[in-house]
């Protein structure tokens, strides 16, 4: 369960390198409902993918549909859900659709059926070879359709804002004094009560979330939802089983979540997750390779001197880790971003009254004693570390202004379950978890969802869901932000589901086709021929690269 799936949509724009509204009343009708799809232009918040949409322009379409606000009283109101399609090359034999989410809660899906037209086309090495190719042939029969949930995106934004003021404020495991602590807890009140003001909050939930998905698959004529969720998007698409259990299709289920707990409680989980990567593999990667990296020339050494962090430059360095820590082809980007850290670190031991100009200055002349190409990486990493030091140092208190994804992020927690937390349940695990885990131990000391006045809603049972359901669980055997632990316990509960681990893999965000011929044809003829794959199968993963 994670915002940052959607740096998935950035990686595949590196390898590129490079609106009609319908109103659509309810989740009952007898008939496809009447919209008009039009044509898409890439521009606003989507103007990067302008090269990608060009592709597929000619079998891309959109279409807003406008949905009930609260489907229990359809006439109170109403909200926008944007959709995008890209249509199945073989229109004549369309076998259905397909419908993504990136995850989150929070992450805006819209482009995710152009992004995966690319993965599953000859364009795409792995799609080239192998059971890769088969993946084309699923691009040949089903239309690929991306939406931006409700609260984000091109839908109708969710915003949380009030005049109260916003606190300057670090993870715990940068500063564990009473005063950081007391700022992340009024922060966290603050934007509860924010966005508990706006009347939409009460809305913005998995269970409206799971009908606006059957609203658009009544939209797109189909009897029943193909689905492929990633992270929170395997919480959302059980759920979406539960509530409609005639009319689920195919799951593909990647980065499962622990669907037996509050979907709030996972954020604990993480900050093990991401330790543990830190420390099993990245750690042990830094000290195999001392003349490239420069951490150390032992895994003991490695932890010391990242132990020296503290303050601002620690909470910008892990905020900045948590970008890559989730990739393992990102394993030398989050290693190059502890050696910069390392580096500022150093610089302001030596002269703590260094203006930022002067630090950057620094930086530019500094010998990182790597080739050119690694040089200008560390230097970018050293620049961006910095601005955000200086940022935190100099930040003062802020009204509350939160919106879209990250708005979606907290309402959703808060409104999905109950937290198992009290206020000082989670203020002591938190002080646990600094000692546990002394880099990412209170990553989520801010956590609007203890104070949040309002009854969560109810997950359906997961008992409703067809025994003869067709669901496949993809699943990282190091995950950081859906570690396996929980995974399994959505496994056991899910007795009808497959579960393919990749042993030794940390990627949290698994691209397929993966390059692993018994996953990928697995992948792929779980789609094309209804055939469900073993129980549980273990295969390789990717081993980090090594270097000369």
């Amino acid at each position: 369960m994670k915002k940052r799936c959607m740096l998935l949509a950035g990686i595949i724009l590196i390898l590129l390198s490079l609106a009609g509204c319908t109103s659509v009343s309810n989740t009952s009708m007898a008939q496809k409902p009447s919209v008009i799809w039009e044509d898409w232009k890439a521009e606003g918040a989507y103007a990067d993918y302008a090269n990608l949409h060009k592709r597929f322009a000619d079998r891309t379409k959109f279409v807003t549909i406008t949905v009930p606000l609260d489907y229990e009283n359809p006439t109170e109101g109403t909200i926008d859900v944007a959709v995008l399609k890209v249509e199945a090359k073989n229109k004549e034999e369309r076998w259905g659709s397909i419908l993504f989410n990136p995850g989150g809660p929070g992450g805006d899906g819209l482009i995710y059926g152009l992004l995966f037209s690319y993965l599953w086309s000859e364009d795409y090495p792995l799609s080239t070879t192998g059971a890769g190719t088969l993946f084309q042939e699923l691009a040949e029969h089903y239309d690929l359709i991306g939406f931006s949930p409700r609260g984000l995106g091109a839908s109708t934004n969710l915003i949380c804002s009030s005049d109260a003021l916003l606190e300057p404020a670090l993870i715990l495991s940068a500063d564990g004094s009473e005063a950081n602590l007391a700022a992340n807890q009024a922060n966290a009140s603050a934007i509860a009560e924010a966005c508990l003001a706006n009347p939409m909050t009460n809305h913005i939930n998995t269970e409206a979330t799971a009908r606006d998905m059957d609203v658009i698959r009544e939209v797109l004529g189909d009897e029943k939802l193909n689905f492929i969720g990633i992270s929170y998007g395997t919480w959302l698409g059980t759920w979406y089983a539960s509530l409609f259990p005639q009319r689920v299709g195919k799951l593909l289920l990647i980065g499962q979540t622990d669907i037996t707990q509050p979907l709030n409680g996972a954020l604990l989980v993480q900050e093990m997750g991401m330790q543990r990567v830190l420390e099993t593999k990245l750690i042990p990667h830094a000290a195999t390779y001392p003349h490239l990296f420069h951490l150390g020339f032992s895994e003991a050494e490695v932890k010391q001197n990242l132990s020296s962090l503290e303050g601002g430059l620690k909470h910008a360095t892990m905020k900045a880790l948590d970008e890559h820590i989730s990739y393992s082809e990102q394993a030398m980007l989050a290693l190059f971003t502890l050696r910069s850290a390392l580096v500022i670190n150093t610089l302001l031991e030596n002269e703590p009254a260094l203006e930022e100009e002067q630090l950057h200055r620094l930086l530019a002349q500094y010998d990182w004693q790597v080739d050119e190409e690694s040089s200008g990486i560390l230097l970018q990493k050293g620049r961006m570390l910095a601005e955000e030091y200086y940022a935190l140092k100099n930040r003062q208190r802020e009204p509350v202004e939160v919106s879209g994804s990250d708005a979606v992020w907290w309402a959703v927690q808060s409104m999905d379950t109950n937290t198992l937390y009290d206020r000082d349940s989670w203020l002591l695990q938190n002080a646990l978890h600094i000692k546990q885990y002394p880099e990412f131990g209170g990553f989520y000391i801010e956590n609007p969802a203890l104070y949040w006045d309002k009854a969560p809603l109810n997950r359906p049972a997961t008992e409703s869901i067809p025994q003869d359901a067709s669901i496949l669980i993809v699943q990282s055997e190091y995950d950081p932000y859906t570690p396996l632990e929980s995974a399994v316990r959505t496994f056991s509960a899910l007795e009808q589901a497959s579960m393919i681990v990749l042993e030794g893999e940390y990627q949290h965000c698994i691209l397929l086709p993966y390059g692993n011929e018994i996953l990928d044809r697995s992948v792929a003829e779980f789609f094309l021929e209804n055939k469900q794959p073993p129980r549980l199968t273990l295969v390789e993963g990717h081993q980090l690269p090594t270097y000369e």
